[in-house]
């Protein structure tokens, strides 16, 4: 397959105009042999001639644009702006910025539908909304998607959603909002697209599935290492250890093209593949031989065999410096900031004194406190900031201006975050707020320290200890950790 057009970090047009630019998703109009290009730390979107590679212009957006979408009619471009939770509606080929539409917080993907809506996933709200560009201009907002929703997309009667936290897939039709139904999957979802036939192709770490929508199963299961995925008319091309694989509708192999460097986000258009490496600045453009429609045909429904249920697979997961510590600390608060947690209102929470409740310090993860105990073995994910430094000498990190990161089912907010690897310590500033399902926390500060090393007892011989046992003393040992850290409630 012949290179059409390639950027390397050595000599590339994005650096001759901003070295520092962050690029982070690309949109091709091969008709208008146009490149769109989202620039997040500038609040742009990028234009450049396929051609020449030079940038022809730059359109304003929102702030922190993340992913674009062109609408089927061609004229429409979607811009998601992840920091200020709007999604920039643009006319083309004039580039008018027709509106900005305020969606749920912390936007992420964005996907168009066939009637020409598009359909964006909020991170940090758990919703979905489906924006209906007009005019008039209509949203419709889908509250508890799954939790950390991280992909979304339509059939024509079906909307698929993916979530960070359950190995599921989330299916909702599309005439019906409130009805959805769920089917359970080999592994936490990374990847979604659709095919024809009410039919949804989904990536894990190790396999693809192919879901009927309409039957509520995984008809076909491949395994396969999958590092991202694109679809597009009936088409899946998956970028697997250094090789892009493409396979029709129902998940059999067509063709496999050997790569010289690793993407990290590949997108399909009429006649040409996008192939981005955000980490190395890098951009292909690689020419795309249509398939004839007889050679990925979809066997009948009933002549697919249902997929086997997948053994598990474990994929080894790089644990993250927070991990690491809050893996053996507990998070302690200072006694500077004002707490108002609310409880769990499905939950019995012993009943307390207006004395005990002012006077006597929560325990951070109990009942009183509304929240459930986290699991601080779960690395930080999703973490945004406006800025980011890092002192090589000291090894003090510093998140500055609408900090937002998760650990497991909780979200925390601030305005700053300082984390010292030499002392370990971590400093949240300015508007705290920590979330867990309808429980909220909300302080000016919190402080986590290390604990006072303790005294080492002396060694005994070690006793024979079944597993149950050995896993029991775990969890109280987890336990006994959560519950070191002290909340003063006001």
């Amino acid at each position: 397959m012949a290179v059409l057009w390639t950027l390397s970090a050595a000599a590339s047009p994005f650096d001759a105009y901003d070295a520092e630019a962050q690029f982070r998703d690309a949109l091709l109009l091969p008709d208008q042999n146009r490149l769109y290009f989202a620039v997040n730390n500038r609040d742009e979107i990028w234009v450049f001639d396929a051609d020449n590679q030079s940038r022809i212009s730059t359109i304003p957006v929102g702030r922190g644009p993340v992913a674009l979408a062109l609408a089927p009619d061609g004229h429409t471009l979607a811009c998601v702006n992840r920091l200020d939770n709007t999604v920039s509606l643009i006319h083309l080929p004039d580039e008018t910025l027709l509106a900005t539409i305020p969606v749920g917080e912390s936007p992420a993907t964005l996907a168009a539908m066939s009637d020409g809506r598009f359909v964006i996933t909020n991170t940090f709200s758990e919703s979905v909304t489906i924006l209906d560009p007009g005019p008039p201009v209509l949203t419709t907002t889908l509250e508890k998607a799954p939790g950390f929703p991280s992909g979304a997309v339509t059939t024509a009667r079906y909307l698929g959603v993916i979530g960070r936290i359950e190995p599921q897939l989330t299916l909702i039709r599309l005439d019906r909002l409130a009805e959805r139904s769920m089917v359970a999957l080999p592994d936490i979802p990374q990847h979604l697209g659709a095919v024809s036939g009410d039919r949804f192709v989904v990536g894990c770490a190790a396999q693809l599935s192919l879901v009927d929508a309409a039957a509520r199963r995984i008809i076909r299961a491949k395994e396969i290492p999958v590092e991202t995925m694109a679809v597009y008319r009936d088409e899946v091309f998956v970028l697997s250890e250094r090789t892009l694989v493409r396979l029709d509708s129902s998940l059999a192999e067509r063709e496999r093209i050997p790569l010289d460097f690793t993407p990290t986000r590949i997108s399909v258009f009429p006649g040409a593949l996008l192939a981005l490496s955000l980490r190395d600045r890098e951009w292909r453009l690689l020419p795309l031989t249509e398939t004839p429609p007889t050679a990925i045909a979809q066997p009948p429904p009933e002549l697919m065999p249902e997929a086997p249920e997948s053994p598990e697979i474990e994929v080894p997961r790089k644990k993250s410096l927070f991990a690491r510590i809050f893996k053996r600390y507990p998070l302690r608060t200072s006694e500077r900031y004002v707490a108002k947690p609310t409880a769990v209102p499905t939950r019995q929470v012993a009943k307390r004194t207006i004395t005990d409740a002012l006077r006597q310090p929560t325990e951070f993860g109990s009942l009183e406190a509304g929240f459930e105990p986290p699991d601080w073995t779960e690395p930080l994910r999703d973490v945004e900031a406006e800025k980011m430094t890092r002192d090589l000498q000291t090894g003090v990190l510093h998140l500055e201006n609408n900090v937002r990161l998760r650990m497991g089912n909780m979200l925390f907010r601030a305005d700053s975050l300082t984390h010292s690897e030499d002392t370990g310590e971590i400093f949240v500033k300015g508007n705290v707020q920590v979330e867990q399902e309808s429980s909220r926390l909300t302080a000016s500060e919190m402080r986590y320290q290390l604990p006072v090393e303790e005294e080492e007892a002396p060694e005994t011989a070690p006793e024979e200890v079944s597993p149950l046992a050995a896993e029991l003393d775990e969890q109280e040992r987890a336990r006994q950790r959560l519950s070191v850290g002290k909340l003063d409630a006001k």
